[in-house]
């Protein structure tokens, strides 16, 4: 498998870290001295162009503390309660979403018909955007992650942050029960330390959140079950396997160095930059640089 970490170029062609080891990545994901802020933005290395992705935030002092609200306002709604509740009703989507598949006869593409809608579905079902937006607010969310054309990816931004702001508007005086409510609630109760704006931008990026990584996993676990008949078969037998098979298709969804030769300086991954200097393996990562 070779080093845990060596040099690497991201995708725009500017120097980073790639780390491979499945336990490394993840013990590194869970490090403060790893973020999405960078003390010189500008500057830092790109993953791409994308306004979403791409770049570095800017540092902020209270960075910490606004993730540490955020986790507190957000993580509730993503409790194994609150998804055992939400079940049926992504159940009822999945369902939809194969039956218009269906329709299409073959060939389809399962990546267009299911994959890359169905986890904007389900965060329009948290964030309590209305059915018929849906559509609308899907598309300024996979514009605004365009990775490569940059005006793309603002236009995109600015309409899913004029509609979000309209969107939290409407939740004032009608709220239900959902996440941007919640977050509106949460501003009543101190309109000084969480502003309109603040709910707007939280729930602005909660799409990007998890709709990528969620839309590869489900992509690369038909794959695994389409090339690997006996593992498809033996979940069809027994469909207790199933927990277990979904944490190896989360697994291996995520970027590794099997996915990259040897000899390539190319690597994927996701966006982190060090705000201090990191020690991986015996290799040293220094403040300021970006791992993958």
């Amino acid at each position: 498998m070779g080093a845990a970490v060596r040099r690497a170029s991201t995708p725009a062609g500017d120097p980073a870290w790639l780390v491979c080891d499945y336990d490394t990545v993840k013990r590194l994901l869970a490090d403060p001295r790893l973020g999405r802020a960078h003390v010189d933005p500008e500057h830092a290395s790109r993953y791409s162009e994308s306004v979403i992705f791409g770049q570095a935030q800017p540092a902020s002092p209270t960075e910490a503390a606004d993730h540490e609200r955020m986790r507190r306002l957000v993580g509730p709604w993503f409790s194994a309660r609150r998804l055992a509740l939400l079940r049926p009703r992504v159940q009822q989507l999945v369902d939809e979403l194969l039956d218009k598949l269906a329709v299409r006869g073959a060939p389809a593409d399962l990546h267009e018909a299911v994959s890359f809608p169905l986890p904007a579905l389900v965060i329009c079902e948290l964030l309590g955007v209305p059915y018929a937006d849906r559509e609308d607010f899907r598309r300024w969310s996979d514009e605004a992650g365009d990775m490569t054309d940059q005006a793309r990816s603002f236009a995109g931004l600015a309409s899913l942050w004029q509609y979000m702001n309209g969107l939290v508007a409407a939740k004032l005086d009608d709220p239900g029960d959902d996440v941007l409510s919640a977050l509106v609630a949460a501003h009543r109760a101190d309109p000084d330390g969480f502003s309109l704006d603040q709910v707007a931008q939280l729930g602005a990026a909660l799409p990007f959140a998890g709709h990528e990584t969620m839309v590869t996993a489900i992509d690369a676990g038909v794959v695994q079950l389409a090339t690997h008949l006996e593992q498809r078969d033996a979940l069809r037998r027994d469909p207790s396997l199933v927990p277990a098979a979904v944490e190896e298709i989360l697994r291996i969804s995520l970027p590794s160095s099997d996915e990259v030769p040897a000899d390539s300086d190319r690597a994927y991954g996701l966006a982190r930059w060090a705000n201090a200097d990191l020690d991986v393996d015996g290799v040293t990562i220094p403040a300021g640089d970006r791992c993958c």
